[in-house]
């Protein structure tokens, strides 16, 4: 599970360590990554960059629909997340 920014869809740092490993994992078994599909994209192609085949990787983009808000505007960070599935 992946939390993605609330105005971008670069990998946030704090992720990194989390798509290394899943990367490692994905040369050995399929990948399923959910999401709204700009953020699902950017999580794939960070799979790529850390050496995860290409052809492991499947997206599946989430209906997108404007994020919900939880009070004083902000965006509710559970619309921002992206999981990933082996």
């Amino acid at each position: 599970l992946v939390f993605m920014g609330p105005s971008d869809v670069r990998v946030p740092p704090s992720a990194i360590e989390t798509i290394r490993s899943a990367a490692y994992a994905a040369k050995s078994a399929p990948v399923l990554i959910e999401g709204r599909a700009d953020r699902a994209s950017a999580l794939k192609q960070e799979l790529i960059r850390q050496g995860a085949p290409a052809e492991a990787i499947t997206v599946r983009p989430t209906p997108t629909r404007p994020l919900a808000q939880v009070g004083d505007g902000i965006d509710d960070p559970t619309e921002r997340r992206v999981n990933i599935r082996f």
